[in-house]
C-alpha cells in the first residue's frame, strides 16, 4: 500500500486506486539516511502473500496480479514499466465484487462459467486458478515529511527491496506523483538508471524461470539482467 498524495495516509475512499511506486536496492545504513532527512518510523509488520493464476497464466500475462495478503484478496492491474526511470503505476482494487468483475471480464472468452456475483474463492475454483508464489515479508515503513511512504521489505526467500510509494485516486494525478517520487529518490540518494525487480519478479526469477522469461517477453517484466550487461 502507498501514501495518499493529498493526505499522507494509506487510504483513499474509492474501490479503485492508482499506486505509483519506484523500487530501489536498499543501501547500507539507509534507515539512518531516512531519519536524517526527516522520515519517521510508521510501523513494522509481517504479512504473507499468495499469488494466483490460471493454468495457462492468462492473468499474469495480461498484467493482472491476484493475491491474497494474509486473509484479504487484492488485485493489482499493471501498466507497462517505464524503462527510463523504473517508476511503475498500478490500478489497485480491494473490493471483492470489483475484483471478480474485472477478472470475469478478462477471462470470459476462456471460462464461460465465471459469474460476477460469485465470491473470489468460487472464482478461483471455477477457473482452476492455482498458487504460483507464496512468501512472507517483514516490512518496515517510514513516512517522509511530504507524506511519501518509504517501505523496506525483507522477503522470506532472501530478497530485500525498498519502495517509494504514493497512492492517488485518479489517473490525472499520476504525473505529479511520479515527479514527487523522483525528487524523493534524489533526496535519499537512491536514484537508479535501471528498473529494480519487485518481490514477485525476484521470486519467479528464482523459482519459476520459464514463467518469468515469458513475462519479460510480453513486457510485464523488464529484463534487468540484460539492462545491467548493456550498461
Amino acid at each position: 500500500m502507498a501514501a495518499d498524495l493529498h493526505s499522507g495516509t494509506r487510504s483513499v475512499n474509492s474501490p479503485r486506486k492508482f499506486e505509483v511506486e519506484r523500487k530501489f536496492l536498499v543501501p547500507p545504513d539507509f534507515k539512518q539516511t531516512l531519519k536524517t532527512n526527516g522520515a519517521w518510523l510508521k510501523r513494522e509488520i509481517e504479512f504473507t502473500d499468495v499469488y494466483f493464476d490460471t493454468p495457462n497464466n492468462e492473468l499474469t500475462f495480461a498484467g493482472f496480479w491476484l493475491r491474497k495478503r494474509d486473509q484479504k484478496f487484492e488485485l493489482k492491474i499493471q501498466k507497462l514499466k517505464d524503462f527510463q526511470d523504473g517508476i511503475e503505476n498500478y490500478t489497485e482494487i480491494e473490493d471483492e465484487r470489483e475484483i471478480v468483475s474485472q477478472l470475469s471480464r478478462l477471462l470470459k472468452a476462456c471460462f464461460a462459467n465465471t459469474d460476477r456475483d460469485c465470491t473470489i474463492e468460487d472464482f478461483i475454483q471455477r477457473t482452476c486458478c492455482k498458487p504460483i508464489a507464496s512468501f512472507s515479508t517483514v516490512r518496515t515503513s517510514y513516512e517522509m515529511s511530504n507524506g511519501v511512504m518509504v517501505d523496506l521489505d525483507q522477503a522470506s526467500f532472501g530478497y530485500q527491496v525498498g519502495e517509494i510509494e504514493i497512492l492517488v485516486s485518479s489517473f490525472e494525478e499520476v504525473a505529479v506523483a511520479k515527479e514527487t517520487i523522483r525528487k524523493t529518490a534524489k533526496l535519499l540518494g537512491v536514484e537508479s538508471e535501471t528498473s529494480i525487480p519487485g518481490k514477485i519478479e525476484a521470486y519467479l526469477s528464482q523459482h519459476c524461470r520459464s514463467h518469468y522469461e515469458q513475462l519479460v517477453g510480453n513486457g510485464c517484466f523488464i529484463n534487468v539482467e540484460a539492462l545491467n550487461k548493456s550498461g
